[in-house]
C-alpha cells in the first residue's frame, strides 16, 4: 500500500488532484470487499500516508487479478491512480531477454506487473494438492504406503517460481529502488526456492496461523482465560481433560465433515486408529471417546467439588489466595491443587475478598515472608482494613494432616508496616472507594481497629 500511494504525494498537482487519487484507490479496494468495504486511508500529522495493516487474506485480495470477465466489477487497485507516462526499462539487456521484459512500461503497467509476479509467487508457495493427486501411479485409488506418493513441488513449479521471483525483484528495483525491499520480500526471493528444492512437501504447511490459534485455545483451557461459569476462581476442572476434549472435537469434526474421497479415506483411517486406542485401553469397541472424555471430566468435577464423607475440616470457611504457595516436603503445589484440597474438605475458594466486612468466614491465605514487606499487596491491605483474618498457608496443610480443624489464632500473621502503608493507599480518592463504596474508611494510628 505504501508503494501504491506514490502518486498521492502532497503538493504534486494541488489538493484536488491528491484527494481524487485517494478516493479512487479507496473505491477500488472497497469494490473487492476489503474490511467489509469500509477501507479508508488515513494520514499522519506530517501529511504522509499512515502505515496500513491488513490481514493476509485482505492483502492477497487487493493484489489478486480480477476474475475473467469481471474487470469492470472488480477494477484493478491502481485504476485511475497511477499515471500512464512511459518509464524506460534500464535493466541490462541480458536480464530483459532472460525474463522476457519489455523495453518500456507505463507507470500503471509496471506497478501492476510487479504485484502480479508477487501474487503468482504466493499462489505457488500455497499449492498443496491432496494425497489423491500425489500418487505415483494414476490407476491407483489410494494407498497407505508413503512410498506410493510424491509430495512437494514439481520441477515446473520450481522453475516458474524462480522466474516470477527474479522478475519481481528486477522490476521492483527498477520502480522503487532496492532500499524499499523488505526482509520478508528478500526471504521469498532468495530463501524460498532453496527450501522448495530441499523439502519434500509444500511450504504452505509452515504457516503458523493454525498453530498459534491452537496454542491460544490450549492456554485458554489450561489457564482458564475466560469468565464463563464465574471464571477460573469459581471452577474446578482438569485442564488436560478439557484440552483433550477440545482437540478430539476439532480433529473429528474436520475429518468427519469432509465428504470428498480423500476425506472419506481419512475418516476411515481415523476410526481405525480410534478403535485401536480403545482396544489397547480395554474399552469396548464402538465407545465414543468424546463422550468418554466428557464423562471423565464431569466425574472429576463432581468428585473435586463435593467433600468426602466426614471430611468437613473447613466447613463454613471461604479462602482467598495471595502470594505463592510454599513447597511442602520439597514438592511444589499449585493453587489449583490447593483449591481442590480445600473443596474436598468442605471449604470454599474465591478470587477476591468482599469490599465490606459482610462475613467473618472469609480468610486470606498468604506467605509468611510477606509480613516484613514495606509495600504490601493490595489483597493484604484490603484484608487489614476490613478486619479479615490473614493466615499462613501452613494452616491448610496442618489442618488436613491432623484431620480436624485447628485454632486459626495460632496461624494469624502480624505485619510490621500495616498502619502507615494501608492508610496511605486507601483514601477517598482511590478508584477502589469511588467504584465500590460511598463511605470513607481509614485506619487509626494505633492499629487496624476502627473505621468511619
Amino acid at each position: 500500500m505504501k508503494q501504491s500511494n506514490v502518486e498521492v504525494q502532497a503538493g504534486r498537482d494541488g489538493p484536488g488532484y491528491v484527494q481524487e487519487k485517494i478516493m479512487n484507490i479507496e473505491n477500488n479496494i472497497n469494490a473487492r470487499g476489503v474490511r467489509q468495504s469500509n477501507f479508508k486511508i488515513s494520514f499522519e500529522k506530517n501529511g504522509k500516508p499512515a502505515p496500513v495493516k491488513l490481514n493476509k487474506d485482505h492483502a492477497m485480495t487487493i493484489i489478486a487479478p480480477a476474475p475473467t470477465g469481471h474487470a469492470d466489477k472488480y477494477p484493478h487497485v491502481l485504476h485511475n491512480v497511477c499515471s500512464k507516462k512511459l518509464i524506460s526499462n534500464s535493466l541490462p539487456k541480458e536480464v530483459k531477454q532472460k525474463l522476457k521484459l519489455q523495453d518500456s512500461y507505463t507507470d500503471f503497467d509496471l506497478v501492476a506487473t510487479i504485484w502480479q509476479h508477487f501474487y503468482a509467487m504466493v499462489q505457488i508457495l500455497r499449492h498443496d494438492p491432496p494425497p489423491s493427486e500425489c500418487l505415483n501411479h494414476t490407476e491407483m485409488k489410494g494407498s497407505t504406503c508413503v512410498t506410493d506418493y510424491t509430495f512437494g513441488y514439481s520441477d515446473g513449479e520450481k522453475e516458474q517460481y524462480k522466474l516470477h521471483a527474479e522478475s519481481f525483484y528486477q522490476l521492483f528495483k527498477l520502480r522503487y529502488t532496492t532500499s524499499n525491499l523488505t526482509p520478508y520480500m528478500m526471504k521469498l526471493i532468495d530463501h524460498a526456492p532453496t527450501f522448495m528444492s530441499a523439502l519434500p512437501f509444500s511450504l504452505g504447511r509452515f504457516q503458523a496461523e493454525g498453530g498459534e490459534h491452537t496454542n491460544y485455545l490450549h492456554n485458554r483451557y489450561f489457564f482458564a482465560h475466560t469468565t464463563r461459569g464465574g471464571g477460573a476462581s469459581n471452577r474446578v476442572y482438569d485442564p488436560m481433560l478439557c484440552t483433550m476434549c477440545n482437540m478430539y472435537k476439532r480433529i473429528s469434526y474436520s475429518i468427519m465433515e469432509d465428504t470428498s474421497p480423500d476425506g472419506k479415506m481419512a475418516s476411515e483411517a481415523f476410526i481405525r486408529y480410534r478403535d485401536a486406542i480403545l482396544f489397547e485401553c480395554s474399552i469396548p469397541k464402538g465407545t465414543d471417546p468424546l463422550r468418554l472424555i466428557e464423562e471423565s471430566l464431569i466425574k472429576f468435577q463432581s468428585e473435586a467439588s463435593q467433600p468426602e464423607t466426614g471430611s468437613l475440616i473447613f466447613s463454613g470457611q471461604t479462602f482467598v489466595f495471595c502470594g505463592c504457595v510454599p513447597k511442602q516436603n520439597g514438592k511444589t503445589i499449585s493453587r489449583d491443587a490447593l483449591k481442590i484440597l480445600i473443596l474436598q474438605n468442605g471449604g470454599r475458594v474465591k478470587g477476591d475478598l468482599p469490599g465490606a466486612r459482610g462475613s467473618k468466614n472469609y480468610i486470606l491465605i498468604t506467605n509468611r515472608s510477606l509480613t516484613t514487606k514495606q509495600k504490601l499487596p493490595s489483597q493484604i491491605r484490603k484484608a487489614l482494613i476490613f478486619n479479615y483474618d490473614v493466615v499462613d498457608y501452613s494452616y491448610i496443610f496442618d489442618a488436613i494432616e491432623k484431620g480436624s480443624s485447628t485454632s486459626i489464632e495460632d496461624y494469624t500473621l502480624k505485619f510490621e508496616h500495616c498502619p502507615d502503608n494501608s492508610t496511605k493507599v486507601l483514601t477517598r480518592n482511590t478508584k477502589f472507594f469511588k467504584k465500590k463504596h460511598s463511605q470513607w474508611y481509614t485506619l487509626s494510628k494505633t492499629g487496624k481497629d476502627g473505621y468511619l
